[in-house]
C-alpha cells in the first residue's frame, strides 16, 4: 500500500522570501503591464508581507529574551558545563545539561516528524554537582565521587575517633587510640520530575526554548538532591533515607547571646577535634538577619560585600543559603565528609506518547454546592504535544557526622 508523505511546510523565511519574490516580479511589469488580477493581488500581497514580518520579528524577540536569560546555555559544548570559578550562576552550572539537551532534541525532533511513541534520550555525563569557589550551593560543598556505584551495598562511617598519640620512652608501651566504624547500608534513590504537555511547533519555532527548559528541569533536580541530602526521603525500594538535619553522630551547639556568636563557637569545637569547617550554610531569611544586624547605635555588623552571592563569608569560610536549611538553624563543618555518589547520567527523555490529565473545577449551580471536578485525558500525539522527564539516581553517604555541627541561631 502506498502511503503518501506530507508536503514540508516552508517556514516564515522561506515564506517572505517567496512573498517578497512575487512582489518583485509585479513591480517590474510596471503600472501599465499590470492585469486586473495583479492590481487585486497588490493589496493581499502587501498585507500577506506585513503579516509575515510581523511574526518574524516576534520570533526573534522571543528567542533573543530567552537568550537573554541564559545565554551560558550557548557557550556550553557537547553537554561540558562550565564548572570554573566563573561559574556564578544556576543557568552556568545547568549550562552543559541544556547543552546537550539543546543539540539532541533539535537533531532528533525539530528537523524531522516525530513517529508516534517515538522518545528522545538525552545522557548528560557532565557532573551535576559543580564545585565553584566560593561556593553557592550545598551541592558545591561536598565531595563528588565520580565512579558510577551499584544500585545499593555498604559504606564504612566513623563513629569514633580518640587520638591518643604521645612521646614514648624506649621499650615502653605505646598508647592505643580509637577508631571506631560502622557499616552503614545504602540503596539509590531515583529523582525525577516531569513537564506539563509542550507543543511541538514551539521546538522548532522557539531555538531556545530546549536550553531554557533543560535548565529548569536541571534546576529542580539540583533543588531535590539538595533536600535529599539535607531532609532526607525514599529508596526506589520505598525504605528511609535518613538526611543530614535527623543523622545520629552529628554535634550541636546551643544559642549563646547571638548568631554571630552562637556560630563561631561552634567553629571554634570543631577546629579543637580538628575539623576544618568549609563551609556554613542557613536559611535565606536568616542570611538576611546577618546582612541586617546592627550594634547597639544602628551601626552595620557586616560589610556591603556580603551582598555579593560569591562574596558571601563569616569568618574567612563560605557562606551557602539554602531554603532547604530551617529557620533559625545553622549548619556548620567539613562538608566534604559527605560523598555524592550516581548510578548512570542525568538522564532526560522526550516522548509525545501516553496522555495527560486535566482536571477542571466547576462551579456549582446552587452557591450552597461544593463545586465539582471534571477530568480530561489529552493523547499527547493526537494533539501534538511533548512531555519532557528529567530524572538521575543518587544516594549520599555520609562518612563523619562528627565533622558537622547543628547551630541554634535563634533567641
Amino acid at each position: 500500500m502506498l502511503r503518501l508523505l506530507p508536503r514540508r511546510s516552508m517556514n516564515l523565511k522561506e515564506k517572505l522570501k517567496t512573498l517578497l519574490a512575487e512582489a518583485a516580479a509585479l513591480k517590474t511589469k510596471g503600472v501599465e503591464g499590470l492585469t486586473e488580477a495583479d492590481v487585486a493581488r497588490v493589496p493581499a500581497l502587501t498585507a500577506e508581507i506585513a503579516d509575515v514580518e510581523s511574526k518574524i520579528k516576534a520570533q526573534a524577540d522571543a528567542t533573543a529574551a530567552l537568550k537573554d536569560a541564559f545565554s551560558n546555555a550557548d557557550r556550553a559544548s557537547k553537554g561540558r558545563a562550565d564548572v570554573s570559578p566563573q561559574a556564578s550562576s544556576r543557568a552556568d552550572r545547568a549550562a552543559g545539561f541544556a547543552a546537550a539537551f539543546k543539540t539532541q532534541v533539535a537533531e532528533q525532533l525539530a528537523t524531522k516528524a516525530m513517529v508516534p511513541g517515538q522518545t528522545v534520550t538525552i545522557d548528560y555525563s557532565a557532573p551535576l554537582v559543580a564545585e565553584p569557589r566560593p561556593a553557592l550551593t550545598l551541592l558545591s560543598l561536598i565531595s563528588f565521587d565520580e565512579n558510577e556505584a551499584e544500585p545499593s551495598g555498604a559504606y564504612l562511617r566513623q563513629t569514633t575517633r580518640e587520638n591518643n598519640a604521645a612521646t614514648v620512652v624506649a621499650g615502653a608501651k605505646k598508647p592505643t587510640s580509637s577508631y571506631e566504624l560502622e557499616s552503614v547500608p545504602w540503596e539509590m534513590s531515583t529523582i525525577a520530575h516531569l513537564t506539563e504537555p509542550i507543543r511541538k511547533q514551539w521546538l522548532q519555532d522557539f531555538g531556545q526554548l530546549q536550553a531554557w527548559l533543560s535548565v529548569e528541569l536541571a534546576y529542580g533536580l539540583t533543588e531535590a538532591l539538595q533536600d535529599l541530602m539535607v531532609n532526607g526521603g525514599e529508596t526506589e525500594g520505598g525504605a528511609t533515607v535518613r538526611g543530614l538535619s535527623t543523622l545520629v553522630g552529628t554535634n550541636t551547639q546551643a544559642f549563646n547571646g547571638n548568631m554571630f556568636r552562637s556560630i563561631r563557637l561552634a567553629l571554634g569545637n570543631l577546629e579543637t577535634a580538628g575539623v576544618l569547617a568549609n563551609g556554613i550554610a542557613l536559611h535565606p531569611d536568616d542570611w538576611t538577619e546577618v546582612e541586617l544586624a546592627e550594634d547597639a547605635n544602628d551601626r552595620p555588623l557586616t560589610t556591603p560585600l556580603l551582598g555579593d552571592a560569591r562574596g558571601r563569608f563569616l569568618w574567612n569560610v563560605p557562606v551557602v543559603v539554602s531554603p532547604q536549611i530551617d529557620k533559625g538553624t545553622a549548619w556548620v563543618g567539613d562538608w566534604k565528609s559527605i560523598v555524592y555518589r550516581h548510578r548512570g547520567p542525568v538522564e532526560m527523555t522526550m516522548t509525545d506518547k501516553g496522555v495527560y490529565e486535566v482536571v477542571t473545577e466547576v462551579p456549582p449551580v446552587d452557591p450552597e454546592d461544593e463545586p465539582t471536578t471534571t477530568t480530561t485525558l489529552l493523547d499527547l500525539y493526537e494533539r501534538n504535544l511533548l512531555r519532557a522527564r528529567a530524572e538521575s539516581r543518587a544516594v549520599f553517604q555520609f562518612l563523619q557526622p562528627a565533622s558537622l555541627t547543628k547551630v541554634d541561631i535563634a533567641a
